[in-house]
């Protein structure tokens, strides 16, 4: 009881008290957090090991990966790029062009070699047409991309432009996705183009 005689009940204890603010601030940040969808700790982690998977093979787990991040960060050009690859190697080209497609649309600058992995996607699904649209839109602006010179180079083989397929597949023949079939393409040049000069009889010695 106090002077007057009235009942007090316990004090709140300090500690309590003093720890309130702090619980708020935190709380207010989680909630922050949330509401903007972004947790940079756990994105990164995320995105480490959707690289992880897709470096050793497990494409449909960095698929998995990757699409989660899509879902927060469908504008970022680096998560368009990797899905992309991830959705290639997987054989899933089709989905693998949309992502490339989407990179260009939101990248000022592309990466090079982003249009051929477009006309690398649309070779696999058949539609070689449009892959050598994609492929000289490449060789435009980068001139020695490999797959740009290669399959440039097969095409004006198929038209009997001989001369410059050799020249454009000179530029593929290092490149070890490429280099055995165009060093084939090259010796098959080499024969149309010296195949007659080297099967002339030699001259007979005068006298």
């Amino acid at each position: 009881m106090d002077a007057a005689g009235a009942t007090v009940g316990p004090r709140p204890r300090r500690w309590l008290a003093s720890a309130w603010p702090v619980v708020l601030l935190f709380a207010s940040l989680e909630l922050f957090i949330v509401a903007i969808g972004f947790r940079p700790w756990l994105n990164d982690r995320a995105h480490r090991l959707a690289r992880i998977d897709a470096r050793e093979g497990r494409y449909d787990k960095a698929i998995e990966r990757y699409e989660g991040l899509l879902r927060q960060f469908g504008d970022s050009p680096t998560i368009n790029l990797e899905l992309g690859n991830a959705y290639f190697h997987a054989g899933q080209y089709d989905k693998a062009e949309q992502r490339f497609t989407k990179l260009i649309q939101l990248s000022p600058a592309p990466p090079k070699g982003i249009l051929s992995r477009i006309g690398e996607a649309r070779i696999a699904l058949g539609n070689r047409a449009r892959a050598l649209e994609s492929f000289e839109a490449e060789y435009r602006s980068n001139p020695r991309d490999p797959a740009a010179c290669f399959y440039l180079g097969e095409d004006r083989l198929t038209k009997g432009q001989a001369l410059e397929a050799a020249a454009l597949l000179e530029r593929a023949a290092f490149d070890p996705r490429y280099g055995d079939r165009a060093m084939a393409y090259l010796k098959d040049i080499e024969r149309m183009v010296f195949g007659d000069l080297a099967e002339e009889p030699a001259a007979a010695p005068k006298g």
